[in-house]
């Protein structure tokens, strides 16, 4: 990769997780509690609908063995590694545990992956 090509690229690490649909006004609260601190912390967070989710899901429930459906909401955000001295696992655990506190849920699916972001043209 040539040195323009790089100048182009924007090394970034995306968070993804899903919490369940929004079904109490608890969980709207804390819902936009966590979108709030993402986007401050971060820059930015996009998630899907909050009702009526288009994002579907089946899993084994580990206690009953049976296959169950629930409807979820997708969040993923993009961290510039580099500003937290290249390590942000600490508070992408501590999110998680808050997650799946604050959402009364066993399991937050949550994963992180390496993007490359073209940062060509941006007129910021």
């Amino acid at each position: 990769m040539s040195a323009s090509e790089a100048s182009q690229l924007e090394e970034l690490t995306r968070v993804v997780f899903l919490i369940p649909q929004l079904e109490t006004a608890e969980h709207d609260a804390f819902f936009d509690a966590v979108v709030t601190a993402l986007r401050r912390e971060f820059g930015g967070v996009t998630w899907s609908l909050e009702q009526d989710s288009v994002f579907r899901g089946w899993w084994i429930d580990p206690d009953t063995k049976q296959p169950t459906k629930n409807t979820n909401v997708l969040i993923f955000f993009d961290v510039n590694e580099s500003k937290y001295d290249g390590n942000v696992t600490d508070y992408l655990i501590d999110l998680k545990r808050n997650l799946q506190d604050g959402m009364g849920e066993k399991i937050i699916w949550m994963t992180t992956h390496p993007v490359r972001r073209i940062a060509a043209f941006d007129l910021v």
